[in-house]
């Protein structure tokens, strides 16, 4: 099944319209990578270089700040939206197995989820520079 498909079938009507935006946003990023294989030829290998590649060279618009690699958040995230579209397609009878289940995205690093937010476009993504957060997180410890 291809990821549109996935996105305006199943998706739309599962998750939020935020969480809809975010998802073809990675799509995208997924079809630059995987784009020219037919769904039933995706491999876990094909899957593993894929997260390689966005980890080293995934940004649309490279910029100063962070070059043109993604965060490990981000590559996780994009792990977690298609493997729920993998999911679906086993499913729907389209492909046999999924290959992301033995895939293994990028282990996040501690302080990078911020930086996830802001590589979506998340609109809160400088939260921690927010003196009630660095208070919140003050408290808790």
């Amino acid at each position: 099944m291809p990821l549109d498909r996935w996105l305006n079938e199943y998706a739309a009507n599962a998750v939020r319209h935020t969480t809809l935006k975010n998802y073809r946003h990675m799509a995208e990023q997924v079809k630059r990578e995987l784009g020219g294989k037919q769904i039933s030829s995706v491999t876990t290998e094909d899957v593993q270089r894929m997260y390689r590649r966005l980890r080293e060279q995934g940004r649309i618009h490279p910029d100063e700040a962070h070059g043109a690699a993604l965060s490990a958040s981000t590559v996780r995230h994009i792990h977690a939206m298609l493997h729920l579209a993998m999911d679906t397609a086993v499913r729907e009878h389209i492909i046999a197995w999924n290959p992301t289940v033995h895939a293994t995205p990028p282990k996040a690093e501690r302080g990078e989820f911020a930086a996830a937010l802001a590589e979506i476009g998340y609109p809160f993504a400088d939260v921690t520079d927010d003196p009630a957060y660095k208070y919140f997180l003050k408290a808790r410890s």
